[in-house]
């Protein structure tokens, strides 16, 4: 359940942190890898069973809930950036590669991968998956584990 909760942070400090405020992750410029006890960079995807339950076991979970105020406070700055945006339409090759070039974590990416996905969906859509979305699955997902393990369901909505 920690991983699924500190993945969802991750993904929505990395994907509106660059892409929308635009601005570096909260993860890097508040030193949360060093104050949530890991040393994890990415987000999470491709990592081994072995890493998520280490990753699980070593965290700092008041380091964690810190990281999440701070990843819906940088968020909550999206708003402001996004008043004049066509949501209708997805980023430009353009807007992707710049963000591509700006922040150090993604330069490195030669970009093919990083610019199909941003493609592929509207900014709506980007949106609503990375800010809402996202967590609201792993959400489900932590309140049907809960369930399984306790026999109560943690959500109950």
């Amino acid at each position: 359940m920690v991983w699924s909760i500190w993945h969802s942070y991750r993904c929505e400090d990395a994907c509106i942190g660059r892409f929308v405020v635009p601005e570096q992750q909260v993860l890097t410029t508040q030193n949360f890898n060093a104050r949530m006890n890991i040393p994890y960079l990415g987000d999470g995807m491709g990592m081994t069973a072995d890493d998520v339950l280490a990753l699980s076991a070593a965290i700092d979970i008041n380091a964690l809930a810190a990281y999440g105020n701070a990843v819906t406070a940088q968020s909550t700055k999206a708003y402001a950036y996004m008043a004049d945006w066509d949501f209708a339409v997805p980023f430009t090759e353009a807007e992707v590669r710049a963000a591509l070039t700006t922040y150090a974590d993604l330069a490195s990416d030669e970009g093919t991968g990083t610019i199909e996905y941003m493609r592929s969906m509207t900014k709506a859509e980007y949106v609503m998956k990375h800010m809402y979305g996202h967590t609201q699955y792993h959400l489900g997902e932590i309140s049907a584990i809960d369930g399984q393990i306790s026999g109560t369901r943690f959500f109950t909505w």
